[in-house]
Parts: structure tokens; C-alpha cells; sequence
């Protein structure tokens, strides 16, 4: 028994040799920046807590990391105007392209599939000036093409859906589309940021998906405990608490899950 199992593990490495497999996995950026490639992080908060301004504050950190692999970010929002993206905006390291929520599920299947194409020009060695132009516009148009130029098939894509409660208090089709998105982040190599000011539509399976939640500050004892369901942690509650109810409504408890448990930081903006 022992012989064939060693026999399935050489093949096994042979094929995977030449495969960098840490591009689909939940790997870390660098150590300051609060949050890992290909994973789902909800930022829970009062109105007015600074949560999508937080997003693009850890966002703005690949500024300052080489080799970081993102090349895009949507911005999900109905907000006809939002000043903190219009301040920061020219700031960011990577292309943003405001979504309305709408056009969001459409959108994500663009980038999805403008990389496949370019898993297909790196596989079959394509010269991306042979490609036919309507695939070509569709692959430039998602601001991936570097990759082409490079050989290099490591690009990811942040996408920021913000105050999305809805999604999950209201089961409509479009919200379900969007909604199984963040189980099939990995494979198109998607890395998602939730905004809400309460996570009461949040069920088991979306709990058990999120790899960082922020909590904000400002929440009473009985909220706090409530809020506290949607987040998966061995601490007990009576000494988060004692933490929490120091911080300001624009500070946050920021919970890591990894795989030895849920480590806990303290952010004070």
C-alpha cells in the first residue's frame, strides 16, 4: 500500500512542478497589509465608521508592495457621489472602475473570463497580436494585459461591494448570482471586500467563507454579542468586550481566521 501511494505522490509533484499553486490559495501580501490573495473580508460598522474608507486605506498599501499581482478593482456601489473615493481615487495603486450594483454579476463574469483568455495565450504561447481583435478589446479592457506582455499568469482583482446587507436580506435571483461569486473567488483569483452596517442576513455558509471581519466600535453589549454569531473565534465574548467598548466608532476589533484559530488585532485608526 505504502509503494502506490508513493507512486501517486511522484506523479503528483511531476505535474505539479512547474506550477506555482500559491496564486490559488489564500497566501499573505506582506505583513501590514490586512488581508490575504483570493479571500472574503466584511468590515461590519455604524454609519459613518470609515468602513469603505478602511478598504482603500489597505488597498493603498500595495503602493509600497513589489509584486503585490493585482491589477484591477470594482467598486460596487449605488452611491451616485461618494468624497472619500473621490479623494483618494487618483491615490490608487491599481486601475478602480465604479459598478453599480446592477451591472455587478455581468461585470465580475468580464474579468473572469478575460482571464481565462489570458490563460489560454499563456498555455498555447499565443502572441497577443495574432489574437482576434474583438478578444483582444475584451482582455485589454480589464487592465490584465501585462500579463500577456510578461508571461506571467498572477493577476488578481479586488472587488469592493459596499453597504451589501441587501444581498442577503433579499433573495432575488441577481443577488443570488452575486451572492455564490464569493465561494468561486479562488479560481478567478478574486479577492472581495463587504461593507454593512449590521450582519443580520448572514447565514452559516457565508459566516463559514470570510477569512477577516472588521467590527467597528459604537455597538451596545446586547448588539456587540449579537454581531459577534457571525464570526468565528475562541475568545470569550466578556473579554472582547472589555476591548471593544475602548474603542471609537471609527476603530475596529479585526479578526484573522488561519489555520491554527483566529488571531485578534486591535486597529486604531
Amino acid at each position: 500500500m505504502n509503494a502506490i501511494n508513493d507512486n501517486v505522490l511522484k506523479l503528483l509533484a511531476e505535474v505539479n512542478k512547474n506550477v506555482d499553486l500559491t496564486h490559488e490559495l489564500q497566501t499573505e501580501i506582506a505583513p501590514e497589509v490586512f488581508f490575504k490573495r483570493n479571500s472574503v473580508n466584511l468590515l461590519i460598522g455604524k454609519k459613518g465608521s470609515g468602513k469603505t474608507y478602511n478598504v482603500f486605506r489597505e488597498v493603498l498599501k500595495l503602493k509600497w508592495v513589489p509584486n503585490h499581482r493585482y491589477t484591477k478593482m470594482l467598486y460596487v456601489t449605488n452611491k451616485p457621489y461618494d468624497p472619500t473615493y473621490a479623494r483618494i481615487k487618483d491615490l490608487m495603486p491599481i486601475p478602480v472602475e465604479k459598478v453599480p450594483y446592477e451591472q455587478a454579476v455581468e461585470k465580475i463574469n468580464e474579468v473572469s473570463e478575460a482571464k481565462k483568455a489570458m490563460v489560454e495565450i499563456k498555455e498555447h504561447n499565443i502572441d497577443v497580436n495574432d489574437l482576434d481583435h474583438t478578444l483582444l478589446d475584451s482582455v485589454l479592457g480589464q487592465d490584465i494585459a501585462v500579463d500577456a506582455k510578461t508571461g506571467d499568469n498572477i493577476y488578481h482583482t479586488i472587488v469592493l461591494l459596499d453597504d451589501c446587507a441587501f444581498l442577503f436580506e433579499r433573495r432575488t435571483r441577481q443577488n443570488m448570482e452575486l451572492w455564490k461569486l464569493l465561494f468561486e473567488n479562488r479560481q478567478p483569483k478574486i479577492t472581495y471586500f463587504l461593507t454593512m452596517q449590521d450582519a443580520k442576513g448572514l447565514d452559516t455558509s457565508i459566516k463559514e467563507a470570510l477569512d477577516t471581519v472588521w467590527l467597528f466600535g459604537g455597538f451596545t453589549p446586547f448588539k456587540f454579542n449579537y454581531l459577534m454569531r457571525s464570526i468565528p473565534h475562541e475568545t470569550p465574548n466578556e473579554e472582547l468586550f472589555e476591548v471593544y467598548c475602548r474603542l471609537t466608532k471609527n476603530q475596529a476589533l479585526v479578526f484573522f481566521n488561519n489555520q491554527d484559530g483566529t488571531e485578534v488585532l486591535v486597529l486604531r485608526c
